[in-house]
């Protein structure tokens, strides 16, 4: 009988394998995973208020905007699109008349080893210029029909 009782002891005690290996595997991947699902999860919240744009007048008919983009790149994938392009049709989409951009900058700008910033990166640009309404101009005749050739 004592054998018997210490052979189930053995095996109680014996931890089978594979049972807890997988459980522990599933854990290490997941602890892997939750730096890039944190910086994915930033990211996307970042993006959710991507752009911006001011207009400041500085006659009755003309002023200056400003008009902001932000991006997420990874691996050359822009989210939603390029910061530049996001500023460019923020300010165009505002249907104020003659916008004419002036300046336009983006951070971050590393020159010729911008390149780097294609693997992962999140760009911020601003473009800025001038609107105005044209005002009507009168022509020489003051709006005399008769000088125009009509009966």
């Amino acid at each position: 009988m004592r054998a018997t009782h210490s052979a189930r002891a053995w095996t109680r005690g014996r931890r089978r394998p594979g049972r807890g290996d997988e459980r522990r595997a599933i854990v290490t991947a997941d602890m892997r995973a939750a730096p890039l699902a944190a910086v994915l999860l930033v990211a996307s919240a970042g993006l959710c208020s991507c752009a911006s744009v001011a207009f400041e007048r500085t006659s009755s008919t003309s002023g200056t905007f400003r008009s902001t983009g932000l991006s997420f790149t990874f691996l050359s994938w822009d989210v939603p699109q390029s910061a530049l392009e996001i500023a460019y049709e923020n300010a165009s989409d505002a249907g104020q008349p003659n916008t004419v951009p002036t300046e336009q900058w983006v951070f971050p700008n590393l020159g010729p080893l911008d390149w780097l910033l294609e693997i992962i990166s999140i760009r911020y640009a601003v473009v800025s210029g001038t609107w105005c309404h044209e005002e009507p101009s009168l022509s020489s005749d003051d709006g005399n029909l008769s000088s125009r050739g009509t009966p």
